[in-house]
């Protein structure tokens, strides 16, 4: 990936992207699929990141460079290309403690972000007609561009109040925004259509999770466990053993 784009896919991530700037490369994302791939991918990078502090520890290593190395290089692609060197030295610190410390087991964080993926979209890949905001929040949604698609699926839902799916896209959302409290209140309405049920009990499961709700999670997991047929038991039985071990 060339140093350019890496450095504007990160500014858009990062909501710096503004005006025709923000307009000209949402264009392109609809229209070049390795493009939007490469979104996210970086994506899931800094949701994983951030998962196990690397932001935090780049922070720190950054002040400590400022403050014992004269002259040091700063410019623009300097900064985003520290991230992932940041990101490689943290991944190695991660290895080390587990040999160490091979007892300590991982926290609801680093579970959650092991695990989670987003439900695919099923709204518009269907050939009935939707709302232009319906179809403008999956966009969002699938360009993992969380805060917009959740501003936009809220709107949707003052309109159709009683859209179970388009419910749980926005609980999602606002799981990957760090809106746990408000996201769980979408699940619990999404799971009163059996249709969608199963996926909001999972979602459910990782938002306690990414929560560091590990006593709510594993008393929850264990309640799913009952559940011989769910589409997620294998996993739910994984997360289970995983939280019990901490």
């Amino acid at each position: 990936m060339e140093e350019a784009q890496l450095e504007q896919i990160q500014q858009y991530l990062d909501g710096h992207l503004k005006g025709d700037q923000l307009i000209a490369f949402e264009a392109r994302l609809a229209e070049d699929a390795a493009l939007a791939a490469q979104v996210r991918e970086l994506k899931d990078i800094d949701l994983s990141l951030e998962s196990i502090g690397v932001d935090h520890f780049q922070k720190r290593m950054e002040a400590w460079e400022e403050e014992h190395v004269s002259g040091a290089r700063q410019d623009r692609s300097g900064k985003y290309a520290s991230r992932w060197a940041m990101a490689a030295i943290a991944l190695v610190l991660i290895g080390v403690s587990l040999f160490i410390l091979p007892d300590a087991g991982p926290d609801g964080r680093s579970l959650y972000a092991a695990y989670f993926e987003p439900y695919p979209n099923l709204v518009t890949s269907r050939s009935e007609e939707h709302s232009e905001k319906l179809i403008a929040g999956m966009m969002a949604y699938d360009n993992l561009d969380y805060a917009q698609a959740c501003t936009t699926l809220a709107d949707y839902l003052v309109e159709k109040p009683e859209d179970r799916l388009a419910m749980l896209y926005l609980a999602i959302g606002l799981i990957r925004e760090g809106k746990h409290e408000e996201a769980q209140g979408w699940l619990d309405k999404s799971k009163t259509n059996t249709l969608y049920q199963e996926q909001a009990e999972w979602y459910t499961l990782l938002n306690l999770l990414a929560s560091e709700q590990l006593e709510e999670a594993q008393s929850y997991a264990s309640t799913l466990l009952k559940k011989e047929d769910h589409y997620k038991l294998e996993s739910i039985r994984a997360l289970y053993d995983q939280v019990i071990r901490k």
